[in-house]
Order: C-alpha cells, then structure tokens, then sequence
C-alpha cells in the first residue's frame, strides 16, 4: 500500500526536486502538485491524501495559515529555507521539518518516520474489533464498550473526524472508530450516499440542496468535487 502525497510550493525547482526525491521511494505516490495554499485546500477537499510536503512562505496564505485552517489534516512535514517558523510547526503537529536545502539522506529520514506512523495506523484499523454491525432493520454501533442501536431511517448523516466517524440522528451523536469506507460498505446503499470524502447523508433526510451544498436540518454539509455527478444522477 503506497503512501498518497500533495507536493506544495509556490516554486517549481523545489517542487520538481520533491518530485524527484518522492519518485525514489518505492512507499511513496504523488498525487500532484500545488503552488499555493487554495489550490491545496481544494484538492484536500476533494481527495484522500495521506501526507502534506508544505512549504510555508506562499503568497496571500502561508503553509501554516493553510494548516491551521484544516479540521483533519494530514501527515505533514514542513518544507521551507527559514528556520525560525520551526518551533511553530512543531505546535501545530507537523512530523517533520525540512530546511531547504536537504539531502535525499535527510528526506529518506523524515518519510520512513511517516511510514512508521502510516503501517501502525493501518495496523490498528485492521486490528480494531468490528464497531459497526447491521441487519436489514437496524445497526449497531460501538462506543465506549457499549452498543447502541440506532434504526436506518433514524440516522440524518455520517461525519469523519480523524480516524472516528460521528454518526448523527435528530436527538443523539455516537463516535465511533472506524473508516468511512466501511461506512459506506455497511449503510444500506438504497438509503445514503456518499457526497464528499467526510461525508456520507441519508437521502431522505435532505431538506434541499443550494449549489454544492446539502442541508439536512441544521447542518450543512459540503459536496465534493469528485461526488458532485453521482449525487447529481442519484437526485433524478
């Protein structure tokens, strides 16, 4: 299984020898490139990536700006030539911090730490006792060493939160640990649908759909790029 990666910076040179460097490694999968902070936020919103190369001095919003702004970020390590940002990566959760220029020797360093990370999550979520369970009329769901049943027609929506998914009913949220995939694979197909990669709604819970996006009560949930035409033919 490879390691997704989003390469930004606002300089081509830096993102061509990232590039260069990610292509050595055999665990590692570039998904593209960005040259600045809104570029990359729509991208995250509309694809899975697993680790962040951010540089931190881009024009109008800066690499920790743009970090600060993410609910659910992903691995990251800093890339940048000024030090003295470092100490605030560091707070903001950041794996790493790579001063430019770095050696391929330095950048091996810090992604075989993110593959570390990487295997023990994957690990955990295959290892995880099963959460989530269902029958045609009503599923289960696992928190806090108790199960609670909740009827399909009750549930309103699903919303990921790192590595937990909330699972939210007009009077009550359950958090519990488990992967939107298995969501999707558990949630009766005729009744929701996935509309963005932290998103899955129940179809008759929708008041109405405004430009991409989806009210259901008092929430208001974002429609992905990359959901936008299956939710569209789904609708009709």
């Amino acid at each position: 299984m490879k390691i997704k990666c989003l390469i930004v910076d606002d300089e081509k040179p830096a993102r061509d020898l990232l590039k260069q460097y990610c292509n050595e490694i055999f665990f590692l999968e570039v998904r593209g490139e960005c040259k600045n902070a809104y570029e990359t936020m729509d991208r995250l919103t509309n694809e899975k990536i697993d680790l962040l190369f951010l540089d931190i001095k881009m024009p109008k919003l800066t690499g920790l700006q743009l970090l600060r702004s993410l609910n659910n970020p992903p691995f990251v390590i800093i890339t940048t030539a000024y030090r003295e940002y470092a100490f605030e990566g560091f707070e903001l959760e950041v794996l790493d911090y790579l001063k430019k220029p770095f050696s391929f020797e330095r950048f091996l360093k810090s992604v075989l730490k993110v593959k570390k990370l990487y295997e023990q999550r994957i690990t955990a979520e295959a290892s995880e006792e099963t959460n989530l369970s269902n029958n045609p009329e009503f599923l289960f769901v696992k928190t806090d060493k108790i199960f609670y049943k909740i009827v399909p027609d009750q549930l309103m929506y699903v919303e990921a939160m790192g590595d937990y998914a909330h699972f939210y009913t007009k009077t009550e949220k359950y958090v519990i640990y488990i992967t939107m995939k298995k969501v999707e694979q558990i949630l009766p197909s005729d009744q929701f649908i996935r509309v963005h990669r932290s998103f899955v709604v129940a179809l008759r819970h929708i008041d109405y759909v405004e430009g991409n996006i989806i009210n259901i009560g008092d929430k208001e949930v974002p429609i992905g790029k990359s959901f936008r035409d299956d939710f569209k033919k789904r609708l009709m």
